[in-house]
Order: structure tokens, then C-alpha cells, then sequence
């Protein structure tokens, strides 16, 4: 986990940096790393937009993080994308939208896998001008903005 002042965050997890771009939480300059066993918690918000938690902006599930994805990875496509929200909709709909996992659950290794994004989007015969438009809207309307949480 990453310590950024009261807030504890994944570094997986990005955040907005002083620059107004998206990062890993471990590069900001205040991070630290800290050892601790804890629940960690995210957040679908409407339109994947970011939310604000302890006066930093992060990233919710789906929001596209520009910058901080590669574009021609599909499994960053996936979940740069409402198409998580769906997958994880469809997938966990027995405890949606209160859903859990732990560390160690298999279907968390199937979703972040390259192999699972490519047949996802196999399966949707518009996957490109999906993938396409999907990015360009949030490129467009989820450009970062630093809040300065310290």
C-alpha cells in the first residue's frame, strides 16, 4: 500500500499529480510505502468519472487514466473503459453492485489478464469503433485536474 498524507491507497490505484496528470500513487513526492493488512475499497461513479477521496483525485473503475494506459494493450483497454463496468456487472451480478473480492480471488487474475480482453472483445463484434470512441470521449472529458491534497 501507499501512504500519501491520511490517505492509503493500491499503487495500481492512480491518482492525479501536481503536474494535473495521472500516476501511480508511489511517485508522488509525499508517498511512502507502508506494510498493512486493510479492506480497500473503490468506486463506480457515473460515466467512470474520478472522484476526490482525502483531497486527491483517483481514478474510479473504468476511468480512462491517459497517459498512464497503453492504448494498444487491451487488457488497458478493458478497464480504461465502462467495458469493466459491464464485465464486472455481468460477472458479479449475484452481488452487484456491492462487490468483493479477495486478494487472492481467481476471477481478479482472469480480469487483469491479456488473454481475457482479447476474447471480451472478440466477442463484441464493434469492439474497434467501441474501443475507439470509448477512449476518445474519456480522453476528452476526463482530463485530470490537481486538487492539492496536501
Amino acid at each position: 500500500m501507499v501512504r500519501i498524507g491520511r490517505l492509503l491507497i493500491t499503487n495500481n490505484h492512480p491518482v492525479v499529480n501536481d503536474e494535473g496528470q495521472w500516476a501511480q500513487p508511489i511517485t508522488l513526492p509525499e508517498a511512502k510505502w507502508e506494510l498493512t493488512d486493510t479492506d480497500i475499497y473503490t468506486f463506480v461513479t457515473d460515466h467512470q468519472l474520478p472522484f476526490i477521496v482525502e483531497g486527491y483525485v483517483a481514478a474510479s473503475v473504468g476511468t480512462a487514466c491517459t497517459g498512464l494506459f497503453n492504448p494498444k494493450k487491451l487488457r488497458h483497454c478493458l478497464w480504461n473503459s465502462e467495458h469493466i463496468v459491464r464485465v464486472l456487472r455481468q460477472q458479479c451480478h449475484n452481488q452487484w453492485p456491492y462487490v468483493e473480492f479477495k486478494e487472492a480471488d481467481p476471477i481478479l487474475k482472469v480480469l487483469h489478464s491479456e488473454a481475457f480482453a482479447d476474447a471480451y472483445f472478440k466477442e463484441h463484434t464493434h469492439a474497434d469503433s467501441c474501443i475507439t470512441q470509448t477512449l476518445s470521449l474519456h480522453m476528452s472529458q476526463n482530463r485530470p485536474q490537481a486538487v492539492g491534497g496536501k
